[in-house]
């Protein structure tokens, strides 16, 4: 056997070298019961992402999917427990990917938003919105420019809440 056809035959054994899992996890926040039916209930949320994470090849252990509910009362997010411990887990390198279903699950606030996604990239972790336009999963200078449109779209949707 001669070295030319070494490549060819290690290709059609590719199936036996390991495969990277792709570890993910969720992030989920409703802001209070209203909330519930407008599409984007808690199990709405799981749902939709279970289904991208299927569909991109991934695995979703319950251990990561993480919870905020009624932060809606004026919660700072360092004080919201679900995100406590999904960055707790993201430090411990526990999943490559996060999945929300739109940025504003962070808050409703830009410079948390961009805080959010700039410390799990720091920590390995791949933030994946179920909005693609959101472009969470890239840094160039288009996408933080995208991020800020939305991020400050956000802020104005809670100002007209506060106004109600």
């Amino acid at each position: 056997m001669t070295s030319s056809t070494l490549p060819a035959l290690a290709k059609g054994w590719e199936f036996l070298a390991p495969q990277k899992i792709r570890r993910c996890a969720m992030y989920r926040r409703i802001s209070d019961e209203d909330s519930q039916g407008k599409g984007t209930s808690l199990s709405d949320q799981l749902d939709r992402v279970k289904s991208q994470i299927v569909k991109d090849g991934g695995v979703l252990k319950d251990d990561h999917i993480f919870t905020d509910t009624l932060s809606g009362a004026g919660k700072y997010w360092r004080d919201r427990d679900g995100i406590q411990a999904m960055l707790a887990a993201a430090r411990r390198h526990e999943f490559d990917y996060l999945y929300i279903t739109e940025l504003d699950r962070f808050g409703r606030d830009v410079i948390i938003q961009e805080f959010m996604i700039q410390e799990l990239r720091h920590y390995g972790v791949t933030v994946i919105s179920l909005k693609p336009e959101e472009r969470t999963d890239r840094n160039d200078f288009i996408s933080q420019m995208a991020r800020w449109f939305w991020g400050k779209m956000a802020e104005e949707e809670l100002n007209k809440i506060k106004e109600r």
